[in-house]
């Protein structure tokens, strides 16, 4: 949502953009973090939560949580492959969708609570590295999944990335992501890793079952899953 000058893609233009999907997280995890320390400066505390669940919403335009309500309506459907396949692709929602979404936020908002008040002064900056891990999950489904559609923008990124230098850079930026994490705190940080590994490999099953491969929507649905996993592993690790 940020604006920007227009800019036309091309293929030779995507060779290196996800490298900056976990850019992306990062900008996100600062404003999770300026929100923070504002409301604290401000004296705004419980209901500091509400906020820290906005920002993300309010910079991305909702745009990864169009996708995890897609994907959740075609999940919910008893059709086949095609018919949910055909559901992602349908702009209109659920009552699945609506139901899902609502319980989504209401876990959400419950184990960040959780996480906030039981945890140590390092919870911003675990916060913040959850956005970051949750974009380099999604670029790795991009670049190793096999995707549902030959249409569509996950499968134009993944088709004309530049394999083996997004690859190498991708992975230099996770372990300096998974070190933070457990510099943090170690019980908690290893429970992200965990959660988030864990994730990833229901993610590829279930998304090659129900629909034969991944898709920019079921993307959304990953990073939104990814954050959410993340966020308990936090309450789990502050509690323990």
């Amino acid at each position: 949502k940020i604006p920007v000058p227009y800019f036309e893609w091309k293929k030779e233009d995507m060779r290196f953009s996800l490298i900056f999907l976990p850019a992306v997280g990062a900008f996100i995890g600062a404003l999770e973090m300026l929100c923070f320390y504002l409301c604290g400066f401000i004296g705004i505390n419980y209901a500091r939560i509400f906020f820290l669940t906005a920002v993300p919403v309010l910079f991305t335009g909702g745009l990864h949580l169009d996708g995890y309500m897609d994907t959740s309506d075609a999940l919910a459907s008893y059709g086949d492959r095609e018919k949910k396949l055909a559901i992602l692709k349908d702009s209109h929602i659920g009552a699945f969708a609506v139901i899902r979404i609502i319980l989504y936020f209401l876990i959400l908002i419950g184990v960040m609570f959780t996480a906030e008040q039981y945890s140590s002064e390092m919870f911003p900056t675990e916060l913040a590295l959850l956005f970051v891990i949750s974009r380099i999950s999604a670029a790795f489904a991009m670049l190793f999944l096999h995707s549902a559609r030959q249409d569509g923008i996950e499968y134009t990124f993944s088709k004309n990335a530049d394999r083996k230098i997004v690859i190498t850079v991708l992975s230099i930026i996770s372990a300096a992501v998974i070190f933070l994490c457990i510099y943090t705190d170690v019980l908690s940080g290893c429970l992200v890793i965990i959660s988030n590994i864990l994730l990833f490999i229901i993610y590829r099953r279930r998304m090659y079952r129900e629909f034969g491969g991944i898709t920019g929507d079921t993307e959304g649905w990953l990073i939104c899953m990814s954050e959410l996993a993340g966020t308990a592993a936090l309450a789990l690790g502050s509690i323990l």
